[in-house]
């Protein structure tokens, strides 16, 4: 018994080991501790600098000074020589989709205009662009490589009473970067900031300043010494304006110190808890010259060389960047309790989307799309949260991302609380389904939450999350995909066939003495081409280059795969077209159907019911035709119904 109880004894005890080891390992499974996110007190550090700014420099009352006045003015100068150029506008492309950008040329130099809505007030987008040491601003990546100093008491003292009233901030900047080429300079820059408020709209104007100090050079830059590196004097001129869009009510705790009882006197705030009205968006919009090296050209288009060297130079343009931090911090720092509405929707959809729309695009890997939906979960604050109430959801939206495979045999309960971790495998799936088998993104959602109640649950729940489903169905649904581009090029050989049969049909009839007939049936491929041609021109006259490519698309019969591709995939109306895609792709079917198909489809059943024997080859010709005329016809009734632009 004794030699019993010892060894059940010690069975016991390695039980109790087994057990204490196994939720050691449990324990450390799910304690995934990131120093970064976990530790970080950069918005802490940054949100105190902001609202610092926001209860005393942003709430001078003072009038500006004839330098500071000058400064906004030259700001305003520059919004309205943009504005009013009569020379047309290229679109550039950006690596965010919220932000967009145009260029044009004058005074020698090319400019660039970035637009852009941020969820913040006007002053507190203000107080995140004169933050320029603002952590925000930099990834972990340039917190490796970079180093930003600022330092606003190197201003001469004279300098500071005769033209500071208030309303400027002087600040020095050295900051390294690797260029688009590769090379690695230090970027320098000294700027005098001037802002003035009219009307509750802002306006930000910086420009080179000499007023500083020289500075002396960094002690390292990139594990080296600063002097091995080149410095680029970075002389851009900034213009900014921010105008107010809506306003929401936001909820303020009372706070013990000086600051924030200075901000809530200010406010005119009340006792804890007490709301007060506050925008939540604010519409930026900043002009500047982002390679501002003078050029040996007059005012005009942006041409396609420069365009490109503009798209390779934004990435590492602090301007850009910064603009560009802000819209996604402010998006990030949602919260999910402040209740986000259809415009968060929006926007996280298309910023989960990333530019993957393209057939080529590296975000478009899983790897990549699996990053995307990881970063996501873990740098929306309102997607952290949302993930913890509803376990479901990163399952479901990890699914309707990155495409993975459906678990066969679950059934979805009604209630929205019972879901689990796995339902969301099997909604996501059942989403992408309904994509692919109606015709719009509304229907999929439509007929997706008939079949969950639940779904329709979490939409009433939540105003965002409607908008965020449309949006990432409709980036689903109009991606480039291969299929799509077979689609296109069949289309082009069906144009192509068309036109090659009625060549042969005119060549016989001509052999066959019918020449009257044959005459009138050139004339209609002779018109059915001078048509469409003429509306290429009225489309795309703005731009000689696009309207070189499109004229010989249409000389060579090919103009109807790239309208199709670009319907297919929802592409956008360029600043120099005159219409959308959609409609062009419409009037130039109707150019050729209206003028050749059907004209040329009643000649041939005529000639085919007077003859007296049956020629097959022409039968085949207008059999072709009668195709041609019906698909260009189906389609174009489908393309307007279902069109945005249409309804």
């Amino acid at each position: 018994m004794i030699i019993v109880g010892a060894v059940g004894l010690v069975a016991l005890v390695g039980y109790f080991i087994l057990v204490l080891v196994e939720s050691k390992k449990i324990a450390t499974a799910n304690l995934k501790i990131n120093p970064n996110s976990d530790f970080s007190k950069d918005y802490e550090i940054d949100l105190e600098k902001r609202r610092g700014l926001l209860v005393g420099k942003l709430t001078n009352v003072d009038e500006h000074s004839k330098v500071e006045s000058d400064e906004t003015e030259r700001g305003k100068l520059l919004f309205n020589q943009f504005r009013n150029s009569e020379q047309s506008k290229v679109t550039v492309k950006t690596n965010n989709e919220l932000v967009n950008a145009a260029a044009i040329q004058f005074e020698g130099k090319m400019w660039c205009r970035l637009s852009t809505t941020v969820r913040c007030g006007g002053k507190e987008a203000l107080a995140f662009l004169l933050s320029v040491d603002s952590r925000s601003l930099v990834s972990e990546h340039d917190l490796k490589l970079s180093e930003v100093v600022t330092e606003k008491y190197r201003i001469a003292e004279k300098d500071k009473e005769e033209n500071d009233k208030g309303h400027t901030q002087v600040v020095s900047i050295l900051q390294s970067k690797v260029l688009s080429d590769g090379t690695e300079v230090q970027n320098s820059m000294n700027r005098r900031m001037t802002w003035k408020e009219v009307d509750g709209n802002l306006t930000l104007y910086s420009s080179p300043t000499t007023v500083l100090e020289e500075r002396a050079p960094l002690s390292s830059l990139f594990g080296q010494r600063s002097q091995d590196f080149p410095t680029f004097q970075d002389m851009s001129v900034v213009a900014t304006k921010i105008t107010q869009v809506s306003e929401t009510e936001c909820k303020v705790s009372e706070r013990s110190d000086e600051a924030h009882n200075k901000f809530r006197q200010l406010h005119h705030l009340r006792n804890n808890q007490l709301f007060f009205r506050l925008a939540r968006s604010a519409q930026i919009e900043m002009v500047f010259d982002p390679i501002p090296k003078k050029r040996n050209t007059s005012a005009g288009s942006v041409q396609t060389k420069t365009k490109k060297e503009l798209e390779d130079a934004l990435p590492t343009n602090r301007d850009y960047n910064t603009l560009n931090r802000m819209q996604i911090k402010f998006q990030n720092w949602r919260k999910l309790e402040s209740g986000l509405d259809e415009s968060d929707g929006e926007a996280m959809g298309v910023m989960l989307m990333a530019n993957s729309s393209n057939l080529l695009s590296k975000n478009r890997t899983k790897k990549m799309k699996e990053q995307r939906v990881k970063h996501f979960f873990e740098e929306f604050l309102a997607m952290k949260k949302m993930k913890i109430e509803h376990p479901f959801f990163e399952t479901m939206i990890h699914t309707l991302i990155v495409g993975d495979k459906e678990e066969k045999g679950r059934h979805i309960e009604g209630k929205l609380a019972v879901l689990t971790v796995h339902d969301g495998n099997h909604l996501g799936a059942s989403f992408l389904k309904f994509l692919n088998i109606t015709a719009t993104e509304e229907g999929a959602f439509a007929s997706w939450v008939k079949k969950y109640p639940a779904m329709n649950e979490l939409s009433t729940n939540h105003e965002f999350f409607k908008p965020l489903m449309l949006t990432l169905g409709k980036a689903i649904r109009t991606s480039a995909t291969w299929q799509k581009l077979g689609l296109s090029i069949g289309v082009a050989l069906m144009s192509m066939l068309d036109v090659a049969t009625d060549i042969y049909t005119i060549a016989i009839y001509r052999s066959r003495g019918l020449h009257e007939k044959a005459y009138l049936m050139t004339v209609f491929v002779t018109l059915s081409i001078g048509l469409q041609l003429t509306m290429v021109v009225a489309v795309h006259h703005k731009n000689k280059r696009k309207l070189l490519i499109e004229l010989f698309g249409t000389v060579t019969f090919t103009k109807p795969a790239f309208n199709k591709f670009r319907v297919l995939t929802n592409a956008k109306m360029e600043h120099h077209a005159i219409m959308p895609p959609v409609s062009e792709m419409v009037f130039f079917k109707m150019c050729e159907v209206f003028s050749e198909s059907i004209p040329m489809s009643v000649i041939q059943v005529q000639n085919v019911l007077e003859s007296e024997e049956i020629d097959l080859p022409v039968v085949g010709a207008l059999l072709t035709s009668v195709v041609f005329v019906a698909e260009a016809v189906s389609y174009m009734t489908y393309a307007l119904d279902i069109s945005e632009d249409s309804r």
